[in-house]
């Protein structure tokens, strides 16, 4: 039995015809599997690499092989800012500040506003509270003043009611200030 070139041809021509040679040539071509089926060779990718070279700046984490992805932005800081409570007895002025960058600053400009008020630069000394992180409350009842300061405010008031409440049964609250919780990025 010999096979010639004309039966190749009919043979390969049979072939194309039929659309078995080209079967399956894309997805959604008849008889072909969907695009998203097990195992069709079109649709699978390699695994995800795990680490590459880091690049400068990177990680060297992908969580698709073709997209490299930034390194996270740092973990935020957080800081509070000052506030201070200064007090002339002698002269009865007052200096209240909240929400300054140093306590120097919470310090001078309390002393300032007391002086404004009447008292003395060295008279408002004699009384001072500065605090950094939460509440100053200021507490008066007769005679006595109690100055308290806390993260939370309802607990410097307590506190300064407490202190004051131990001397004097008119006590009340006469200021509360708090500090801002500052976010840095």
């Amino acid at each position: 039995m010999s096979i010639s070139l004309r039966h190749i041809f009919l043979l390969g021509a049979a072939c194309v015809l039929s659309g078995q040679a080209f079967a399956c040539s894309g997805p959604g071509q008849p008889g072909c599997p969907p695009p998203n089926a097990p195992g069709w060779p079109h649709n699978s990718r390699p695994p995800p690499r795990d680490t590459v070279p880091i690049l400068p700046g990177g990680t060297g984490r992908y969580s698709d092989p073709d997209e490299y992805l930034a390194p996270p932005p740092p973990d935020p800081t957080f800081s509070y800012k000052w506030g201070a409570y200064v007090i002339d007895k002698s002269k009865g002025a007052f200096g209240g500040v909240d929400n300054r960058a140093t306590q120097a600053d919470a310090e001078n400009n309390a002393i300032a506003q007391c002086v404004g008020n009447g008292g003395t630069a060295t008279g408002c000394r004699s009384m001072t509270l500065t605090w950094q992180e939460g509440c100053g409350v200021v507490v008066m009842g007769r005679n006595v003043l109690s100055m308290k300061a806390n993260k939370l405010q309802s607990a410097a008031q307590a506190e300064a009611m407490a202190e004051c409440s131990a001397h004097a049964k008119d006590c009340k609250v006469v200021t509360a200030r708090c500090n801002a919780l500052v976010v840095n990025r």
